[in-house]
């Protein structure tokens, strides 16, 4: 389960029901933080969350077995960012042994 923003206009928190059945269940939430010092016409609320939105993502989005949150400086190192993230997910995969039946 991913999550990635910059909280542009959103005043409440991304913690849900959902996300903690989610944890209940044993689901990884990974989280991809867009970060921008200016306001951009698409986020022209944008918000940062004492401590930072990385730091907000650590304690209130991510969670279960591995979850890590990668950050985007920017919005044009967007790109590269969700290409690490797919490469830290993939490289942490459980793979569960094959079942040959006969």
């Amino acid at each position: 389960m991913d999550e990635g923003g910059d909280l542009g206009g959103r005043h409440r928190p991304i913690v849900s029901p959902e996300r903690d059945e989610a944890l209940a269940k044993g689901i990884t939430i990974n989280g991809l933080v867009i970060l921008s010092d200016r306001q951009m016409p698409w986020n022209a609320e944008h918000t940062n969350p004492p401590g930072g939105l990385e730091n907000y993502y650590r304690e209130n989005v991510i969670g279960g077995p591995g979850a890590f949150v990668m950050v985007a400086e920017d919005f044009q190192s967007f790109g590269r960012a969700i290409i690490k993230k797919m490469i830290a997910e993939i490289a942490t995969l459980r793979v569960r042994p094959h079942v040959i039946l006969r």
